[in-house]
């Protein structure tokens, strides 16, 4: 059977194996990431895949409603009416319809790889129609789920459509003990993401720390985060632990990005950042530091740029010193833009200065555009001139096109001459055009 699903997001198997790289991220998909396998399809078929990917929903409906009244047997029909049913809801259809377009593809290509995929968004969509006073949804998805190894999910369902129900948190709690599928483990944890409880709190962080399933503690740990300022400590507990996955780091990470800068949030974020043995969380600490814009923040930028070696690191820094308007900054910035610096180092240093308008940052560009750069480095600097929009710039500019014979730099000159826009900056620029 040929492979053809893409990871989506909201439905529980595909996602399943994609929550990590999306946690990762620190965002949630909102868009499926395009499958190769699709560019085998009919073009026809193609044409609404590529709207899907664009998040051009109604068109990736009407085209995929179009294909199967054409093509009803077609083999690429039971993706095409997954595709209808994924696209009506992102265009905010009833759930009663989308229930009705999910339940034709279950009955209509019963063998088809889509079906679990439909089942799970029926679970979905019938617990929110039951809480919306339609229980009769549930009887139906329970009904199609008949004949299938997912039992147990038709036990959730029933959970999750109670959920305002006296005494079904403790069971969902219950439950969550019982059930061996990780997919429905993850399915209950994230059900509790309003329901801001001691017991619940208690039931989460007790899976976070303990749990076997990976999946289930980073889901956990992201409900934690929804329930807002009260699980703070457990948080920034979690993400400092260096013996913890990364993956479950970067998800307490995430979940502390919005947060005001505290004491205890900037001790741990300085400890993370300068471990250079943890990459992916170091990135994220940095990001964080660059987000605060706290002077307690910016002076642990300044260790990071002092005594990391690795250039992601490094360059990762530099970005996040960008984000504030300060002397000290402007000098962070201005130090890593020199010869002696790596490329990748330098660019950053460049993309920074290119916020600052003053007369010091066009100066600093300067002198990198007379060091004799590489080519990726010396349009850097001719662009961030540009973006500067200062005069000390222009003579610069100009000696750099004189003497490349590339005619892209010319071309990048003209521009950064026109983003300048001053009097002398146009004058300079007829000139230039008229020679």
């Amino acid at each position: 059977m040929r492979d053809r699903r893409v990871q989506l997001p909201g439905c529980a198997g595909p996602l399943l194996q994609v929550i990590g790289a999306i946690m990762f991220l620190g965002a949630v998909a909102q868009t499926p990431i395009p499958a190769v396998a699709q560019a085998s399809a009919p073009a026809a078929y193609q044409a609404g895949y590529q709207h899907v990917v664009d998040h051009a929903w109604q068109e990736a409906v009407d085209q995929f409603s179009r294909y199967l009244q054409e093509q009803p047997a077609s083999r690429w029909a039971d993706d095409a009416q997954f595709w209808l049913c994924y696209c009506g809801e992102r265009l905010a259809a009833s759930s009663e319809a989308s229930f009705e377009c999910y339940a034709e593809l279950i009955e209509g290509f019963s063998t088809s790889e889509w079906v679990d995929d439909a089942r799970n968004s029926l679970i979905r969509l019938a617990a929110a129609l039951s809480r919306e006073g339609a229980p009769d949804y549930m009887d139906r998805a329970r009904d199609l789920g008949r004949g299938s190894a997912d039992e147990e999910a038709m036990e959730v369902l029933e959970l999750l459509g109670r959920l305002d129900e006296a005494g079904s948190v403790g069971r969902v709690l219950e439950q969550i003990g019982r059930t061996r599928d990780p997919q429905l483990r993850v399915r209950l944890v994230d059900a509790l993401e309003d329901i801001d409880r001691p017991e619940v709190v208690s039931a989460l962080e007790s899976l976070v720390i303990m749990d076997s399933v990976l999946m289930v503690r980073m889901t956990a740990l992201e409900t934690l985060g929804d329930l807002g300022a009260t699980t703070q400590a457990f948080l920034i507990q979690v993400a400092g632990d260096s013996t913890q996955p990364s993956e479950l780091r970067v998800v307490a990470l995430d979940e502390l990005s919005n947060d005001p800068a505290s004491p205890e949030l900037l001790k741990m974020l300085r400890s993370v950042a300068l471990d250079e043995s943890a990459t992916s969380t170091a990135l994220w600490a940095i990001e964080i530091l660059g987000d605060l814009e706290d002077p307690s923040a910016l002076r642990t930028l300044a260790e990071v740029l002092s005594s990391v070696r690795d250039i992601r690191l490094t360059v990762k820094a530099l970005a996040a010193v960008s984000e504030y308007e300060s002397p000290t900054a402007f000098s962070m910035l201005a130090d890593h833009v020199g010869p002696q610096y790596p490329d990748a180092v330098r660019l950053a240093g460049l993309e920074g200065l290119a916020d600052v308008e003053s007369e010091r940052a066009a100066l600093t560009v300067v002198e990198v555009l007379f060091s004799q750069p590489v080519a990726q480095v010396r349009d850097a600097a001719i662009i961030a001139a540009g973006r500067i929009g200062d005069d000390a710039a222009i003579d610069a500019l100009l000696e750099t096109a004189r003497l490349s014979p590339d005619p892209g730099v010319s071309r990048l000159v003209e521009d950064a001459l026109e983003d300048i826009g001053s009097r002398r900056a146009r004058e300079a620029l007829r000139q230039f055009r008229a020679n």
